[in-house]
């Protein structure tokens, strides 16, 4: 015990040292309360936790530490100068399991190696070992479209081959169908008649029209004698009617005139002429036309008559037969019939 003022490191320094080549034979014997963790630096330390209590004093879980294990936190390794060398922890407290599990029956504790053969463990799904007799695999389809494919006994591709023609085709159901006929035509030939040219026997023929397309009257013969001038310099027209005639110069003017009932108009150089009569009050009754509509209300079919009626024109039919043969009469006088020769008494004397 010293009872003076001591700076630095206690007086039996030599115990520790902080180079990594010089502390063999001088630390064996020492004992720590804390290391360093490296990665963060001060304030980071590791400690045992098996009193339950953190370097501080205050109380902790000696089983589980707040914040699991990741890449960063504290990882102890050997170091010989060169490279690491992994470190042995007592296996029968490697982890405290709570409930053993087991796997094939194998409890997972290190206990005994685990097989991962699959005749190891249950066959709860039914599984069968059982390789089967199969050697060869070929393919094949519904329909009759494709055919059956090739063998494969060990490896390769299978080919479904298509089968049919040219004319038919594949339905929904993959089935062959063979296409319907196509109707042909009864024209065989299209010739060009009077005024024609083209045609033709085979594939799409063009009828033209050799006609010129007439466009201007100088391309006709003038048969009918007709006058071609445009108007030339004619001086004057005469107008004519029925009350005597008139002449109008070249550069007048023509008025059309109404008469009784009649109106004109003019518009876009062309003239109306209207009729005004819409009421034969307009007109004088030469034919002697009457608006009564007679006395008559009814005609009604008498004895030996039908038709007849109330408005409009009405018929009247007879219904008595007409005769035209005594045998459509009852012969009442009792007149004889017969058409030969009758002999009446003796007597030369008719009267």
């Amino acid at each position: 015990t010293s009872s003076g003022s001591i700076s630095g490191n206690a007086a039996t320094a030599t115990k520790f040292s902080t180079v990594g080549s010089n502390y063999k034979g001088v630390t064996d014997t020492s004992v720590i309360g804390q290391m360093m963790w490296k990665n963060y630096g001060n304030n980071h330390t590791i400690f045992d936790a098996s009193a339950g209590t953190s370097p501080s004093g205050s109380s902790i879980s000696n089983t589980n530490s707040t914040s699991a294990w990741t890449g960063s936190y504290p990882t102890l390794m050997g170091w010989n100068g060169s490279q690491t060398y992994g470190v042995r922890v007592d296996r029968a407290r490697l982890a405290d399991i709570l409930t053993t599990r087991t796997i094939a029956g194998v409890a997972f504790n290190g206990s005994a190696n685990i097989s991962l053969n699959n005749n190891a463990i249950s066959n709860g799904a039914g599984y069968t070992t059982n390789t089967g007799t199969v050697t060869t695999v070929r393919a094949v389809t519904n329909g009759n479209s494709l055919g059956t494919s090739n063998a494969i006994s060990t490896s390769g591709s299978m080919t479904l081959p298509w089968q049919g023609s040219s004319g038919q085709y594949v339905n929904g159901a993959g089935n062959l169908v063979t296409f319907p006929g196509i109707p042909q035509g009864d024209i065989t030939a299209v010739n060009a008649g009077t005024g024609m040219s083209g045609g033709g026997t085979s594939g799409s023929v063009t009828l033209n029209c050799t006609v010129p397309v007439i466009s201007n009257n100088n391309q006709l013969t003038n048969g009918a004698g007709y006058v071609t001038s445009s108007g030339g310099s004619m001086s004057s027209w005469v107008i004519s009617s029925d009350s005597g005639s008139g002449t109008i110069t070249n550069g007048g003017t023509m008025k059309i005139a109404g008469g009784t009932n009649i109106s004109t108009s003019e518009s876009g150089n062309i003239v109306t002429v209207t009729n005004g009569i819409t009421n034969n009050n307009q007109l004088a009754n030469g034919a002697g036309y009457t608006t009564s509509v007679g006395d008559i209300t009814g005609v009604n079919a008498g004895t030996g008559m039908s038709g007849g009626g109330s408005s409009g024109t009405v018929t009247l039919n007879c219904t008595v037969p007409v005769i035209s043969n005594n045998t459509q009469i009852s012969n009442g006088r009792g007149y004889v019939t017969s058409s030969g020769n009758t002999t009446i008494g003796t007597s030369t004397n008719i009267g």
